[in-house]
């Protein structure tokens, strides 16, 4: 045992007590948030140059209404009352979801409420003011020549409506399957653009135009369209509250419960992938080496294989305490710590256990078997089976954690950790004591099959050189 703690110290001491592994787990995070808060609290995006240029039209409608919209929409004095009316009604968006998170009440300064409105302005193009003038084609003009005056950008654009957009489209049993490009269809207009102009302002454009389309068809059928536009403005908002497990009302969101599968899963992906990566380079670098030579002279390779995998786990399990730890705090800041299932936490580091046991005994037998990386590759297939299973598994399992598939993968080892783990991480899907208990019996008994496979690879292969086993000479090597 004294041998075993000795090994593990060692590995522990070259992976985690060194500059480079201080700087990914620790560094890297607290820069990562540095650049998060100076991009959230400084200018940095620029302003966007306004849309500038001519857009043609033609509208066959009766009175050319819709180019009469489009040309009121694009006066300046319009623009300026449109986006002060937008940028009001974000100013009270923001209101809102600050008074729904009470953590950030208190946090948010007055000059940063400020910065956030202005920003959001910014990104919602309400600070521009477009210069655009709208041309009237004529319902006779040659389509071709406007299309060659897209392309040599003369024109941003040429939209194409007529009476026909303002009626509602046909039900599908009787719209026409069989429509001629240049044939009107119901409900639809038409917008030619070519591939430089901007994405955001063909999108402003084409929104502009079903907003004309739409007020006109309010008009026609005598519908006040203020009256519209304060309903859609003002649907009704749920006041919705958690009851925390002391009785107490909490902030509620269901956007944290939807994502703390994938969290728990990443959290454990994370950690257990980076301590069995150390395992297997470690393995790599000291067969090549020939250090393994000298430490086979002082412990047997049973000792050295486990005091390996002790040590490493130690790593991948302060990594998960390091991120973890920081996801807490952040949860605890924004008033969300509600939301996440503290008393799981400890299953959490099991599971851990679990999946670092499975998938470092791989990891450790294919760095015995090889001598480089590169032939390591190989023999990839098991390691590449477990790391993509849980992605593949995530979408069906957190739609439905008490579903069948879910309950199945519980129970087959190399995917029990990650499954249950995402399953223990929704409230709404209690897992009984006893399912707990007996997934943990058989993801064990799963490792302690691919840790005694390890052992027995580990010894055969630690001291051997020259050409690499393949798949199948390793399962031999597990019968000799």
């Amino acid at each position: 045992m004294r041998k075993i703690i000795a090994t593990a110290l060692r590995e522990f001491k070259t992976t985690a007590l060194t500059p480079a592994f201080f700087i990914g787990t620790v560094v890297v995070p607290v820069v990562m948030w540095i650049i998060i808060i100076l991009v959230t609290n400084a200018d940095l995006g620029g302003t966007k140059d306004p849309m500038t240029g001519t857009i043609a039209i033609i509208d066959t409608t009766h009175d050319t209404i819709i180019a009469q919209g489009f040309e009121a929409a694009f006066d300046p004095e319009v623009q300026k009352a449109n986006a002060k009316l937008k940028a009001e009604q974000v100013s009270k968006q923001i209101d809102k979801a600050i008074q729904d998170m009470p953590a950030l009440s208190g946090q948010v300064t007055s000059d940063q409420l400020a910065f956030g409105k202005r920003l959001a302005a910014r990104h919602m193009g309400l600070d521009n003011i477009h210069d655009v003038t709208i041309e009237r084609a004529g319902a006779d003009a040659d389509r071709q020549s406007l299309r060659d005056r897209v392309l040599n950008g003369e024109l941003l654009a040429y939209i194409q409506v007529g009476e026909y957009s303002i009626d509602f489209p046909l039900p599908p049993s009787e719209a026409s399957t069989d429509v001629d490009p240049e044939t009107t269809i119901p409900g639809s207009f038409k917008i030619v653009h070519s591939k430089t102009f901007d994405p955001d302002y063909l999108g402003k454009v084409q929104s502009m135009a079903s907003s004309i389309i739409q007020r006109t068809r309010f008009e026609r059928e005598n519908i006040d369209t203020k009256i519209v536009a304060k309903i859609r403005d003002n649907s009704p908002k749920a006041d919705v509250v958690l009851v925390t497990e002391s009785g107490q009302e909490g902030a509620s969101n269901a956007l944290i419960v939807t994502i703390l599968p994938f969290i728990f899963m990443m959290l454990l992906f994370m950690s257990v992938m980076t301590g069995g990566q150390y395992l297997l380079m470690g393995t790599l670098e000291e067969k090549g080496s020939r250090v393994m030579e000298v430490l086979l002279s002082a412990v047997s390779p049973g000792q050295l294989l486990i005091g390996k995998m002790i040590g490493q786990g130690f790593v991948g399990l302060s990594i998960l305490a390091i991120y973890g730890g920081l996801g807490i705090a952040a949860a605890d800041r924004f008033g969300m710590l509600s939301q996440i299932p503290l008393v799981q936490l400890p299953l959490l580091a099991m599971y851990f256990v679990m999946a670092y046991g499975f998938l470092g005994g791989m990891m450790t037998a294919i760095g015995a078997a090889v001598t480089d990386y590169r032939e390591a590759n190989a023999l990839f297939a098991p390691v590449t089976i477990s790391m993509m299973l849980p992605f593949i598994l995530l979408i069906i399992i957190q739609d439905n954690p008490a579903g069948t598939l879910a309950r199945v993968t519980s129970y087959f080892p190399p995917t029990t950790p990650f499954v249950m783990a995402m399953r223990l991480s929704q409230p709404a899907y209690p897992v009984p004591i006893w399912e707990i208990f007996a997934t943990a019996i058989v993801g064990f008994i799963g490792v302690g099959i691919v840790v005694w496979g390890a052992a027995k690879i580990f010894r055969l292969g630690v001291l051997r050189y020259g050409k690499p086993p393949t798949l199948i000479g390793l399962m031999k090597w597990l019968t000799e």
